[in-house]
């Protein structure tokens, strides 16, 4: 297994070496060096696939000891009492189901789009540093899928921030580039305050970044119920920035003004699967209440996405807020406790959604980068393999039934969502409603886009004139990811028959399919009038349950047989108590049959509702925009405020500018109006009276000082002088002086005597 590790680091080295030789020599190397970005992720591909196909055969066993490689990075000396814990810090990487799956999404998805921009950004004056980002940017999605610690990918996380800064400012000469890579910094720079919060105080109660033993630490009640709640929430936060959940979805929409590639890197295999990565990966810490939370977050975003996607008219938009709307659905189905479902609609969705912002890119390239689709039309005859390929990928988005991944993943969500809010009851049964909504807005928004694209009259003809279908470097890519599309990804059966392994290697760990079961038990019994029947057999299986709960946390290891009813995506069922204690309690079959019950039920109605939504969102598409008989602009009168409701993002981001935003900046204008007339002041005042007194004090030493000095030097030099002066050398000349002093001296003294003797 070792092997294993070693080439998950030889996967983290590819991309890692390219920018480094990128970053410093692109403008030396043929073609600015997209051939070495290139080649580099499709050796490190070749490698993901390899440990996938090892992984898979490997009869895709969660309690599977994982391929590891790690190393003692640095060494924590105690504080004293209250701090951290000291100690070794352990680091490393490893690789498990979950590990083998992103590995093949992110390299699959990254060199399809290094393939993709020789063609798009041919002729771009930063070509070499635009490979050197894209290099950087999939070396941090991959060190992130690889850590086995909380610490390296939390690096990981940031690194992704910066190169996610540098990418979508990458045209640097236009201004809403540079205020949507700030925008998309400092918005999940937000989410990641909560992270780096949850991950010190998990440090600081487990003393290891690991996640085997924060895990440990976990199943063994180390971590008090509220201390895990919080450092669970705290991961979602960040989650929450990066993957664009509500309410810190805003700058994902902004991130379009990026080149094309780049929006697909991120939507599709990088920055915004981080966070449902993140949730999935520490989905042990999660309590149930925190799932809840997760839910509910990713619900509000999927209808919310969805309803604004169907007013805008820049092809790109449409595409971010799809994007949106199925990282909702992601989060529904791990808060619905769909381990196998939010994960499988991650990976499906990688695929389709990158090929619908390649195509997208195509489309715009054709169109010499007129992005409104109010300039489109009629492009399915000019460009065929694009029409082709986005047709079927939206198929796949919008959940057509069987044929396509997406419809699997999606309705597994759905299922979830329903047999969520049947157990749980109250509000909560409001969960499968919103997912099917948001379906349908889904089904709605897509084939509008589709038919005012490819459909009807060219909108703008010298455009359309000019139109032709990509070269091969562009199509090359879409075609693969279509080809992804279909049900042997994401549904039962694989390509040639036989369960697919994709679905097998999404399970749930053991030791939270017994913590959900327990939880479901009991909330069926709290809820049970509402259910039918529940009543004291539920009660007794409850009791049933908790016993062999308990058990199973002496012994972690012990495994309990799933419940028979199971839903074709290979979704993750909930354990039984063991089979010799079932067999001699009736009522906790009965509990075990009624949630089964309820689990079937979830995925008929869940099945059915596909079968409606699906069709019914084409049929009004194509009612407003294929065949004409409603006229979208008189609707949208009709439904003004609605309409505008929309188009402003449900204010949304006018929210943000004027709680946030307005008096962030009036505080820093404050901030700068204080500091320059205030402090400025009172130090240039101070200076003021400093060099005030600086220059009296200068001139009383000149005046004063200096001058007593200098003048009673200037007195001794002119007495020396009029002393020198009498030295003439002739004897009559100094007898003369001494008989005119001795002349004064005795009139001096005559007078002395004579004023002391009048006064006497």
């Amino acid at each position: 297994m070792n092997d294993l590790a070693y080439m998950g680091l030889i996967i983290l080295a590819l991309p890692v070496v390219a920018f480094a030789v990128l970053a410093l020599f692109h403008n030396r190397l043929p073609r600015h060096g997209d051939w070495l970005g290139t080649g580099a992720m499709f050796i490190a591909l070749c490698l993901a696939v390899r440990i996938f196909v090892v992984v898979a055969g490997g009869g895709h066993d969660y309690n599977a000891e994982p391929a590891r490689l790690a190393c003692e990075w640095l060494t924590l000396d105690h504080g004293g009492p209250g701090t951290m814990p000291s100690g070794a810090v352990l680091i490393g990487i490893q690789i498990d189901n979950l590990t083998s799956i992103m590995l093949v999404v992110v390299t699959l998805i990254s060199f399809l789009v290094q393939l993709f921009s020789m063609g798009y950004m041919h002729g771009d004056s930063k070509y070499g540093r635009f490979y050197a980002s894209l290099s950087m940017f999939t070396a941090s999605m991959l060190g992130l899928v690889l850590s086995d610690n909380l610490l390296t990918l939390y690096i990981s996380w940031e690194i992704m921030g910066l190169a996610s800064y540098v990418l979508i400012g990458h045209f640097l000469h236009k201004p809403s580039a540079n205020n949507a890579c700030m925008k998309a910094f400092i918005t999940t720079r937000i989410g990641d305050v909560g992270m780096f919060l949850g991950i010190l105080v998990l440090y600081w109660q487990v003393g290891s970044f690991r996640f085997d033993d924060i895990f440990a630490a976990v199943n063994a009640g180390t971590l008090s119920d509220s201390l895990r709640y919080w450092c669970a929430l705290g991961l979602f936060f960040g989650a929450m920035g990066k993957s664009a959940q509500f309410p810190l979805h805003v700058w994902l929409p902004d991130a379009m003004e990026g080149p094309t590639p780049v929006s697909c890197l991120i939507h599709a295999a990088t920055m915004v699967a981080a966070g449902v990565y993140l949730v999935g990966r520490m989905y042990i810490l999660f309590p149930m209440e925190a799932l809840v939370v997760v839910a509910w977050i990713g619900a509000i975003t999927a209808v919310m996405a969805a309803t604004i996607a169907i007013v805008q008219t820049d092809i790109k938009k449409v595409l971010a807020y799809s994007t949106v709307s199925q990282l909702g659905y992601m989060m529904i189905g791990l808060g619905c406790y769909g381990y196998a479902a939010g994960l499988g609609h991650l990976t499906t969705h990688a695929f389709f959604k990158g090929c619908l912002f390649l195509g997208s890119g195509s489309i715009i390239h054709a169109m010499h980068h007129h992005q409104e689709m109010s300039d489109y039309g009629g492009l399915w005859k000019k460009m065929p393999i694009t029409f082709a390929t986005f047709l079927i990928v939206t198929l796949a988005l919008t959940g057509c039934p069987y044929l396509f991944s997406g419809f699997w993943t999606k309705d597994a969500v759905i299922a979830k969502a329903i047999e969520f809010g049947s157990v749980m009851g109250g509000a909560h049964t409001a969960l499968g409603w919103m997912a099917s909504g948001a379906a349908l807005l889904t089904s709605f928004y897509m084939f509008r886009l589709i038919f005012l694209t490819f459909f009807g009259k060219p909108k703008n003809h010298h455009l359309y004139e000019h139109a032709h279908e990509s070269p091969w470097t562009m199509t090359a890519p879409l075609v693969i990811l279509a080809t992804l599309s279909f049900w042997y990804v994401g549904g039962p059966v694989g390509l040639f028959g036989g369960r697919n392994v994709l679905s097998d290697m999404l399970s749930m760990p053991p030791v939270k399919q017994k913590e959900i079961h327990l939880h479901l038990l009991q909330a069926l019994e709290t809820h049970g009038g509402s259910h039918a029947q529940a009543g004291d057999q539920s009660l007794d299986g409850i009791r049933f349950a908790q016993a062999g709960h308990g058990a199973s946390h002496a012994n972690p290891n012990a495994q309990h047989p799933t419940s028979n009813a199971q839903h074709p995506t290979g979704n993750s069922k909930l354990p039984t108590p063991n089979s010799s204690a079932h067999d001699a309690s009736p009522a906790a079959h009965g509990a075990e049959s009624h949630l089964a019950h309820i689990e079937h039920s979830a995925h008929i109605r869940a099945v059915t509702g596909s079968f409606i939504v699906f069709p019914l969102g084409v049929f009004i598409a194509m009612v407003f925009y294929l065949f004409g008989w409603l006229n979208p602009a008189r609707w949208a009168e009709a439904l003004r405020p609605a309409y505008i409701f929309l188009r402003e993002l449900w204010y949304i981001d006018h929210f943000y500018r004027v709680t946030v935003i307005r008096p962030f900046l009036f505080l820093c204008r404050f901030s700068g109006g204080f500091d320059k007339y205030v402090i400025d002041g009172v130090v240039w005042m101070v200076t003021w009276i400093t060099r005030f007194k600086a220059w009296f004090i200068g001139l009383f030493d000149n005046l004063a000082i200096d001058g007593a000095y200098n003048g009673g030097a200037w007195g001794t030099r002119w007495m020396g002088r009029l002393a020198a002066s009498a030295q003439t050398g002739k004897v009559r000349t100094y007898l003369l002086t001494i008989a005119v002093s001795a002349v004064i001296l005795a009139f001096v003294f005559a007078l002395t005597r004579s004023l002391i003797a009048a006064n006497q």
